[in-house]
């Protein structure tokens, strides 16, 4: 009979699947701005500079828990992140799936195939071998489903802390010395004198004379 994993190690999964769910989100601005109303105010650079930190943050912090704390304390070190907020995350990312049709969002892959059954299984695992309490499990959990729930609610506009989230990724991008770029909600459409000249000049343009075609096919 195959062992079963070790719980640091159900936890290294989560942290190094964590990694891979932000990697996953690396082109997640032009899908809000596809499926949001109104689109994002985040650049893409803005979004990328906040996934490259939690992913640092997320793994440092698992490893350092890891190292130098006791299977206890790095339980309670890390269940607030992994349930509270990369759990709830993902199961964001599935709502979302399901309510924009089925079609793909990025980071919904990680989320449904790593994040959410390892995060269950490691709270199976901590509440059967009595890790933890289950009244220090149970508020995690209620605050990790409030985030979905506040998905669905919001339909295809952008929850309250999303927003937030977006305001904080600027703010960092801009501390970090991020070259600024502009959100999809700033770029203007396409302006409507440059449309009609360029129509214009297509209308103007001479047609091609008989003598500026090619004629090929053996010269007879």
């Amino acid at each position: 009979m195959a062992s079963r994993p070790s719980v640091r190690t159900i936890l290294w999964l989560i942290g190094i699947g964590f990694v891979l769910h932000e990697a996953e989100e690396w082109n997640l601005v032009s899908w809000l701005a596809a499926n949001f109303e109104p689109a994002p105010g985040f650049s893409d650079r803005d979004a990328r500079t906040l996934l490259v930190l939690f992913a640092l943050l997320g793994i440092f912090f698992t490893a350092i828990s890891l190292h130098f704390l006791s299977l206890r304390a790095s339980l309670l070190a890390l269940l607030p992140l992994f349930v509270a907020v990369v759990f709830g995350n993902a199961l964001t990312h599935i709502v979302w799936f399901l309510s924009f049709g089925g079609g793909y969002a990025p980071g919904v892959v990680t989320a449904a195939l790593l994040i959410v059954p390892l995060v269950i299984y490691l709270l199976i695992r901590v509440i059967r071998e009595r890790l933890v309490s289950p009244l220090f499990v149970l508020p995690l959990l209620v605050a990790a489903i409030l985030q979905p729930i506040g998905a669905a609610l919001a339909g295809r506009s952008l929850s309250g802390w999303q927003v937030a989230l977006q305001h904080f990724g600027s703010g960092l991008g801009r501390y970090c010395g991020v070259r600024p770029n502009r959100s999809f909600a700033d770029r203007p459409p396409p302006s409507r004198n440059l449309v009609e000249s360029d129509k214009k000049a297509r209308q103007e343009a001479p047609p091609r004379s008989a003598s500026n075609k090619v004629i090929t096919g053996g010269g007879r």
